[in-house]
């Protein structure tokens, strides 16, 4: 089971003879607090290299999915919330997006329209045409959906289900961190 860097801390400092093994002392373990700065000092190109690198270990079909139930956040922010050029930044490489209803917002379609991006976007039904148009979607590529949330689900399980950071841009530090372990581990399995 993985533990937060702060428990593995507590955890190794009281293990001299497991530190001994591995050709560390106890004084060689890195703060929690020594260790944010470090990351707090890599501009956010380079998160997000790591994370198109570490994706790039897979084949990608061009198909791709958001979903709004991600991780448990301690402090929710407008920012990371408001995010719609996440999409498209990455327009280039896909074909079509599909999202649950947590992303219906007409700006979104029409700018991913406007990069030659199919939006699967389901509609919240407020009028007669919204359950017209959600007839219109791709049953087959907006089920593919589904794949995101299994993914999401595996990283939740096996590296923690909740970002602790105090600021949008270290939550999305720790949500890349979490998804290139999980493309290399699973690029590393295949």
């Amino acid at each position: 089971m993985l533990k937060p860097y702060r428990e593995a801390l507590d955890l190794l400092s009281e293990m001299s003879q497991i530190l001994s093994e591995i050709g560390l002392e106890t004084d060689d373990l890195l703060r929690h607090s020594t260790l944010v700065k470090a990351f707090d000092r890599f501009q956010i190109e380079v998160w997000r290299v790591l994370l198109r690198l570490s994706a790039q270990l897979h084949d990608t079909s061009g198909h791709t999915a958001m979903d709004t139930t991600f991780f448990d956040r301690e402090n929710a922010s407008k920012h990371y919330c408001r995010q719609t050029n996440l999409a498209r930044r990455n327009a280039g490489e896909i074909a079509s997006l599909a999202a649950d209803k947590g992303y219906d917002w007409q700006r979104l379609r029409k700018r991913l329209r406007e990069d030659d991006v199919r939006p699967l976007i389901k509609h919240r039904e407020f009028r007669p045409v919204d359950s017209r148009v959600m007839r219109s979607i791709d049953g087959f590529l907006y089920s593919q959906r589904a794949l995101s949330e299994t993914v999401f689900s595996t990283i939740k399980r096996t590296l923690g289900h909740a970002v602790r950071a105090r600021a949008w841009y270290r939550e999305f530090r720790k949500i890349v961190l979490m998804s290139a372990v999980y493309n290399i581990e699973r690029a590393v399995k295949q």
